[in-house]
């Protein structure tokens, strides 16, 4: 079931509101962004997510299986962002086909930019 369908009901107990499974998910992928930013694919696990966000490293596992999965899902919502902010920009009829274009390449430039490892 898609993430428009969650059904969040409250327990008989009070507790703190719980995330919903896809604001879980978009944590999860949040957090792995960073690491990868920070450190490179190296850098990235499972168990740092799960700690970077204070979960438990079985509710990653919940997510995904693997390190690999985690890391197509980053990749697949980053072309998902590419894909919407260049089809933005094709569909715009207010510039010339040049500057359009040079659009195209800076918001092509600017989805790469936050993925490069840092150096110290």
């Amino acid at each position: 079931m898609g993430c428009a369908g969650i059904d969040a009901r409250t327990r008989w107990h009070q507790r703190a509101p719980r995330a919903t499974p896809c604001g879980d998910r978009a944590r999860i992928l949040e957090a792995a962004e960073d690491l990868l930013a920070r450190s490179g694919s190296d850098g990235v696990s499972l168990r740092a997510v799960a700690e970077r966000i204070q979960y438990s490293a079985s509710a990653i596992y919940s997510y995904f299986s693997t390190k690999d999965d985690l890391l197509a899902a980053v990749a697949a919502h980053g072309f998902r962002q590419l894909n919407s902010a260049l089809t933005a920009v094709s569909e715009t009829t207010d510039s010339s086909p040049l500057a359009r274009l040079r659009e195209l390449y800076w918001r092509y430039y600017e989805s790469a930019r936050p993925i490069r490892p840092t150096t110290s």
